[in-house]
């Protein structure tokens, strides 16, 4: 959980910092600023949230069901962008592992619900 809250504060930085150099990287191209800077800021405060969370996550189990639950956005739609020649692999590959993610965090966040509730 902490890996993945870092790569989302890393990932939120370099698109509020440098959105074009960032966003070219996987191969998507910058059609609205306003859109990409609300991204920017998606990516960085789930992160900031995973990063909370991930410090005592048996206290936290909601927050970690909805990072998994927010995981589900780029499973779904990075690839459909790269399926329509939109983006590169890169993202492809991303919107994959945030597929697994989603069901990983979602079962530990069950787990904790459950081992909460009957401890």
């Amino acid at each position: 959980m902490l890996v993945n809250a870092l790569l989302m504060v890393g990932f939120g930085l370099g698109a509020l910092a440098a959105p074009e150099p960032f966003w070219a990287l996987v191969g998507v191209t910058v059609a609205a600023s306003g859109v990409v800077r609300l991204m920017g800021w998606y990516l960085f405060v789930f992160g900031v949230g995973g990063l909370l969370a991930a410090r005592n996550p048996e206290q936290h189990p909601i927050a970690v069901a909805l990072i998994g639950v927010e995981k589900l956005g780029p499973a779904v739609v990075f690839p459909l962008l790269y399926a329509r020649g939109e983006a590169n692999l890169l993202l492809a590959l991303v919107g994959g592992f945030d597929a697994v993610m989603a069901v990983v965090f979602v079962r530990y966040a069950v787990w904790l619900q459950r081992c909460h509730a009957s401890g």
